[in-house]
């Protein structure tokens, strides 16, 4: 009987074993670039909306527009700090070590909107927040065209999952 409990406890341990480490992590690295780890959160990215043009009309899901939180991790975070104190020296900066941001991809036009940035230490206490909305191009060769062309392949991998979280 012991030997029946003991092949059943083993049998259940490596099956719990083998589910969590096949599980994707939340925040998947995309780089590491000279100065951060760039992350996507696994659990957040979708697809926008369209824009219905009458109450009659349905809301529908566009691929055209990807939305998903970015996390940066500073490999040299008092460089940062410095650059953060410049923009707002009304807040202590120092001990910054990582950054989240939602971003939105378009994809027809290749452009992202980099949205509000908050700034968080080590520990993940809430530091600051950058008061951000803007538009541009995505660099051909840049960092950012790494990061763009891997959300797409993403986005086109797991799309069943987009979809149902837009």
């Amino acid at each position: 009987m012991n030997r029946k409990i003991l092949a059943i406890t083993f049998v259940l341990t490596f099956l719990a074993t083998a589910v969590v480490s096949a599980a994707e992590p939340r925040w998947q690295k995309i780089i590491n670039a000279n100065e951060y780890r760039y992350y996507f959160d696994t659990l957040t990215i979708s697809y926008g909306k369209t824009a219905p043009k009458s109450t009659r009309d349905e809301v529908k899901i566009d691929k055209n527009v990807i939305k998903f939180y970015a996390q940066e991790v500073y490999v040299n975070p008092q460089d940062i700090a410095e650059k953060l104190q410049q923009i707002n020296n009304s807040v202590n900066w120092s001990s910054v070590s990582y950054s989240v941001e939602a971003c939105e991809y378009d994809v027809k036009n290749k452009k992202i909107c980099q949205k509000d940035i908050s700034f968080f230490d080590t520990n993940g206490a809430y530091i600051g927040t950058v008061t951000r909305n803007t538009w541009h191009n995505i660099v051909p060769g840049s960092d950012e065209e790494t990061i763009y062309n891997y959300i797409i392949q993403y986005a086109k991998d797991h799309n069943k999952e987009l979809k149902q979280r837009s």
